[in-house]
């Protein structure tokens, strides 16, 4: 909606300046808060395509999701001009932690992304909690006898490098 709305309103602005009883068009300092909203709910509308571009939700995307969110957000918030997209950053920033980085410590979340090959350990945002879920994984198949034969299954393909919400995962911590 925000993007139809720059795109529009040079036209937008023509028709209510010469319309009578029409409200004000928007101000230059507007256009700019909605600039700066737009850049930031971009990642957003990426992670959603993202997420729902399958038949199902893949638990393997909620942590690297979460961690690759933050830091889109948090590396657009030095180019923003206006207060109103410094302070969305801030508030949607504490809500990524305190609402999905929670999904880090939680095993299903942890195991599901260390054993998707396009994340393993590099889809943490802390280290240690890739550690852990590499511990307790480890722990799960000591449970369970070894069998001699080694069957090789198929990689799935890298696609990490083709979302850049996953740019993150060639650098190293």
């Amino acid at each position: 909606m925000i993007e139809r709305i720059l795109e529009t309103n040079d036209t937008i602005a023509k028709v209510l300046l010469s319309t009578t009883n029409a409200p004000q068009p928007f101000t230059a300092k507007e256009i700019l808060a909605l600039k700066d909203i737009e850049k930031v709910l971009a990642f957003f509308q990426q992670a959603s395509e993202k997420i729902s571009g399958g038949k199902y939700v893949t638990i393997s995307l909620i942590i690297p999701m979460a961690y690759g969110l933050f830091r889109k957000i948090d590396s657009v918030s030095p180019l923003l001009q206006t207060l109103q997209g410094k302070t969305m950053t801030k508030i949607l920033m504490e809500s990524i932690k305190k609402r999905l980085s929670i999904y880090e410590q939680r095993t299903v979340c942890m195991m599901a992304t260390l054993l998707d090959p396009r994340f393993k350990k590099n889809g943490f945002q802390h280290s240690s909690n890739a550690e852990l879920g590499a511990t307790f994984f480890e722990n799960e198949l000591a449970k369970y006898p070894v069998k001699e034969s080694l069957i090789n299954l198929p990689v799935a393909p890298d696609t990490s490098s083709q979302d850049s919400l996953f740019d993150f995962l060639g650098e190293s911590n």
